[in-house]
């Protein structure tokens, strides 16, 4: 088997020949494929993979600026031979163009030039192998791995990666990109193919970036689909993933072969990390049930005494150890999924293309940037030859003859125009000085925020203050926590928004660095925003302190469960981890969950009432959604969502870590949300939530263990004190 061959072609066929169709430029009527000629059909929705939301109108409209791109998309896609139907939304309020049933021979164009990770025979004792055609036979088929409907080579998403690779791949800013009629394998992929044995017939990338529609409007949306048959992935992912019981190890391999690593990945850590709060939380439960017997026993107003002390010391060797072992975990995961040397797979993200100047350069293999004009080759000389000097009197004096001088200058020519042709392509590359400038922009943003932060942290310490005097103590210490905690997560939520703005005008290259730039952007005003109650609580309360001094009106002392002063805020702090930990965190895990699931409903109700009036309110005919119709309804996906869970695992790993000795029970509080988390968090994306193309993926949880590491040695200073 040749290199560019199928299974079913002959020995001298190329893998794909080109295209015959002829497509008209953009300014002429659009001729082949019209929108009023719907053609997906029912079977064609079965078997959809990407579907792209156009809103409903005239194509003919060559005034429009988004008509333009929507048809210039509709012309890439068949330049990249990838078929595609059309269908109206049944409120005929949208279009879909359902990208499915893609030919095996494309796919495997694709998955060769875009080096797709699939899974070998177990005689190469190694889980997987970039794709090739002329490894083929060392490849495992997914009618082996998959389920009775998914019987095809890749899996259905392996597929969707590779048709979003097909259509994203190459991508730059629309308003630069080449006329479509002007569409052409890449210089890299021309020498790719070159290099693999000179095939013909290759077909180009359509080099889009579906974000930058989306966000200009020109799109409604995309989105991957969810298999819908009984038997399929989704469902039998959803019946030993949702369903199963809380004491069953969660389906890992399913969860990546049905989403992707960096998802996999984080319920791989969810599942981990509440391992280990279970072990500790039955010696939490213990010390919590001594220290109540010990206050109610001996007359102590309070709950601190040698146990607590005990525990502390215990969590903090637990935090220790449980980040050593789930480093090896996430190796031996990272291995199973082939994700150990993705940092040298890291492509450039489309927004950094448009965003940055093109300049002759390229990046090295630790991302660090090499411009080609750092190098000052074009005016190198040849060495001169030491017999062409001798030494009269001391001085060098040259005696070559004038046609040794015209032979150099020859030679100075044709080594000119080699390097030339050596030189690298023109890249993305965002200046030093341009990012240093950006950096300070943001920076000094943060700065601003954090400080209207600390202003409203006062301005809620004298709420609490309020509340104490106006309600019964215990009561309006409760109302207060609530009330801050909920505010906590709205503040959480908003900076995040804001942050990824701030990460977007920095513009990093990676998916890599963008995130870990929004991580370490987040960080430090959550930490203020999460724990700043706790540590005033904790250390400043009761105290005569500077902020007191300049604000008189905060002058508080510690009480316990009697409501008497004492010099000990242990209580309170006993009742704040508790409202925190147990109380908001699953009532925003179940809010988390309800949201997609209702906006869903609404949508189909907006839908259902739609159809009714374009109908007439007619009341003998059903209203019934299409599968595509029925998840184009569902909520899109958050593009942060991993981000958002990381974050909140993280915050509550704070909680329980660095407050431990004040509420042992915090682990096994943190455990029973962990359990109600991991099974909504799979429903939702399940069956309330659009597929998510699948092309992200990682291989370990980033800056995320950076921060958690920092808390285990905060928690150490925290508990003592």
């Amino acid at each position: 088997m040749g290199n560019c061959r199928s299974r079913q072609q002959p020995e001298n066929q190329p893998l794909l020949g080109t295209s015959t169709y002829k497509h008209p430029p953009l300014n002429s009527h659009f001729g082949a494929k019209e929108f009023n000629d719907l053609d997906c059909t029912k079977d064609d929705e079965s078997k959809a993979d990407i579907v792209i939301v156009f809103p409903f109108d005239d194509l003919s409209d060559k005034s429009d600026p988004g008509v333009l791109m929507r048809r210039g998309l509709l012309l890439r896609l068949r330049q990249a031979g990838l078929p595609y139907k059309t269908m109206v939304s049944t409120d005929d309020n949208e279009i879909f163009v359902v990208i499915g049933q893609v030919p095996e021979a494309r796919l495997f164009e694709a998955a060769e030039a875009q080096k797709l990770e699939v899974p070998l025979k177990k005689i190469w004792q190694a889980p997987y192998a970039k794709f090739e055609m002329q490894r083929f036979d060392d490849f495992i088929s997914d009618e082996l791995l998959g389920t009775k409907h998914d019987k095809q080579f890749f899996s259905s998403r392996d597929r969707q990666t590779l048709i979003m690779g097909i259509i994203e791949g190459d991508a730059r800013s629309p308003d630069k990109e080449a006329h479509p009629d002007l569409l052409k394998l890449s210089e890299v992929d021309e020498h790719y193919w070159a290099i693999r044995g000179g095939c013909t017939g290759r077909h180009p990338n359509c080099r889009v970036n579906l974000k930058h529609y989306l966000n200009r409007r020109w799109i409604n949306g995309f989105f991957a689909m969810h298999p819908d048959k009984a038997g399929s992935r989704r469902d039998v992912l959803f019946k030993s993933w949702v369903y199963s019981w809380p004491w069953k190890a969660q389906p890992l391999e399913r969860i990546f072969k049905y989403f992707n690593s960096k998802t996999a990945l984080y319920f791989a850590f969810t599942g981990y990390y509440s391992a280990w709060l279970l072990i500790a939380g039955v010696v939490g439960a213990i010390v919590q049930v001594y220290c109540v017997w010990v206050m109610l026993a001996n007359g102590v107003q309070d709950l601190d005494n040698h146990a607590s002390a005990a525990f502390s010391v215990f969590m903090a060797c637990w935090g220790t150890l449980f980040l050593e072992y789930w480093k090896r975990y996430n190796t031996e995961l990272s291995y199973r999924w082939s994700t150990l040397d993705l940092e040298d797979d890291q492509h450039e993200r489309a927004e950094f293309k448009y965003r940055a100047e093109q300049t002759a350069g390229y990046y090295n293999t630790n991302g660090v940037f090499v411009r080609y004009d750092e190098f000052d080759l074009l005016t190198m000389k040849p060495q001169h030859n030491l017999s062409s000097y001798i030494m009269l009197e001391g001085d060098h004096r040259d005696l070559k003859t004038s046609d040794d001088r015209a032979y150099e200058q020859e030679v100075s020519i044709q080594l000119k125009q080699a390097i030339t042709e050596m030189a690298p392509p023109q890249v993305a590359y965002q200046d030093t000085n341009s990012r240093s400038k950006r950096l300070l922009l943001t920076n000094a943003a943060s700065v601003t925020a954090v400080f209207a932060l600390f202003v409203l942290l006062v301005a809620f310490l004298a709420m609490r203050l309020a509340l104490d005097k106006q309600l019964h103590y215990l009561f309006g210490e409760y109302v207060a926590t609530v009330i801050q905690a909920v505010v906590i997560l709205l503040l959480n939520w908003l900076y995040c928004k804001v942050a990824v703005i701030m990460v977007d005008y920095e513009n990093y290259r990676t998916d890599a660095e963008w995130e870990s730039a929004l991580v370490r952007r987040a960080f430090l005003f959550q930490f203020i925003n999460s724990y700043f109650l706790l540590f005033y609580t904790a250390f400043l309360k009761g105290h005569d302190h500077w902020l007191v001094r300049v604000f008189p009106e905060l002058q508080d002392t510690c009480r316990d469960y009697y409501n008497a002063p004492t010099s000990s805020c242990f209580f309170q702090l006993t009742m704040l981890l508790f409202v925190l930990t147990l109380s908001v965190q699953i009532g925003s895990t179940i809010a988390e969950a309800l949201y997609p699931w209702a906006l869903y409903q609404l949508n189909r109700r907006i839908a259902k009432y739609r159809w009714q009036k374009s109908k007439g309110n007619q009341e003998d005919q059903e209203f019934l959604l299409g599968e595509v119709d029925k998840q184009a309804k569902l909520t899109p996906v958050d593009p942060q969502d991993t981000f958002i869970d990381y974050n909140k695992m993280v915050i509550q790993y704070g909680y329980i870590s660095m407050f431990s000795a004040a509420f042992p029970l915090g682990s096994l509080c943190g455990f029973l949300n962990n359990l109600l988390e991991i099974r909504t968090d799979g429903w939702k994306r399940l069956r309330a939530t659009q597929r998510p193309a699948p092309t992200k993926h990682a291989k370990d949880i980033g800056e995320w263990m950076d921060i958690m590491q920092f808390m285990t040695v905060i928690s150490i200073t925290t508990n003592i004190g």
